[in-house]
């Protein structure tokens, strides 16, 4: 590993790249999750009626609000991770240069 003068390892820059682009997969996966969940309560009409099928779709509805939710959230997570590792890393380069 590579420290700098300041005391981050070079390497944690990258880290935490890295699980940004993570999260921002699992937002990915949620969106296409809520899609097909949104789909199959659409589709679910022509083979489930009645008091049940429409609880059955009130609870689909409920859970594509939550993935959405979701996925909104490890966006802005993923974001924030991002954009501070590469600020700190230009600061770092920054600070490096002046001594």
């Amino acid at each position: 590993f590579n420290r700098s003068k300041y005391g981050f390892y070079i390497n944690d820059y990258e880290n935490a790249i890295a699980q940004a682009k993570k999260l921002e997969i699992a937002a990915d996966e949620c969106g296409e999750a809520s899609k097909t969940l949104k789909s199959q309560s659409g589709n679910s009409e022509q083979f489930w009626q009645g008091a049940s099928g429409n609880a059955m779709r009130r609870k689909m509805a409920e859970s594509v609000k939550e993935l959405t939710t979701l996925q909104s959230d490890l966006r802005g997570t993923a974001s924030v991770i991002r954009t501070v590792a590469e600020e700190l890393r230009r600061k770092d380069k920054k600070l490096s240069g002046l001594m």
